[in-house]
């Protein structure tokens, strides 16, 4: 077990009722944060769009921090799809099952869990009130700048990173079927990331495999001395 660490979950603009900011403006709010409290040794960790913005972030504060963890990181993948760009706004529960469908591999044994149904419900209810905001942030990353701003500071980490993908994640694709050719071609270019590929989860391992995932970042953590 990991002991004497502060776990912090950072909101950040657009995930409630404030308007939607750039990635890299994401970034600079979470490397603003890290040094107006002068935190040290920190271990900063995103999933997805997250792990776009912890990437991004870590040029930003690199004497602040211990390591990074990114967790099926955002890429250009995830715009070249047109079935997962309809997926991320549904209009209704049908869409919300597609969305669901190809964030989690198990999706078949998912939707017969009791109160499935509801939590769908309310995401739909939640994304339909913060559809503009939405469409607003996909708007503004959905670029060839912001892409290739994470690319590039990918490539140019040099603080310990490990970087855990999904095999079946079908938000970001190049992250599933084809995630060891990703795997052989980041490393190739940064030694400082180490992969842990989950072999039986989508785009959301910590909630398809939890125990292994934390079994897997307490390890890292540990190996590194981290904490």
């Amino acid at each position: 077990m990991i002991r004497n660490c502060l776990i912090i979950s950072q909101g950040v603009s657009g995930n409630g009722k404030t308007t939607y900011s750039s990635l890299d403006e994401y970034a600079q709010y979470t490397a603003e944060y890290i040094k107006k409290r002068n935190m040290r040794d920190v271990v900063l960790m995103g999933h997805s769009l997250g792990g776009g913005v912890v990437s991004v972030a870590e040029n930003k504060i690199k004497e602040h921090l211990a390591a990074l963890i990114l967790i099926n990181p955002i890429s250009r993948a995830i715009f070249d799809a047109s079935e997962i760009n309809k997926a991320l706004f549904p209009e209704t529960l049908e869409d919300v099952y597609e969305l669901c469908r190809l964030a989690y591999y198990h999706f078949d044994t998912m939707k017969q869990a009791e109160g499935f149904s509801k939590v769908c419900e309310e995401t739909l209810d939640s994304q339909l009130r913060k559809k503009e905001y939405l469409r607003g942030l996909f708007n503004k990353i959905n670029s060839e700048e912001t892409v290739s701003l994470v690319e590039q500071s990918v490539q140019n980490i040099t603080t310990k990173a490990l970087y855990m993908l999904g095999r079946y994640d079908k938000i970001v694709p190049e992250h599933g079927v084809h995630c060891t050719a990703s795997k052989a071609m980041t490393s190739s270019v940064n030694p400082h990331i180490e992969y842990f590929v989950f072999e039986n989860s989508g785009h959301c391992p910590h909630n398809e495999e939890p125990q292994l995932f934390v079994e897997q970042v307490v390890a890292f953590i540990q190996r590194g001395n981290l904490v």
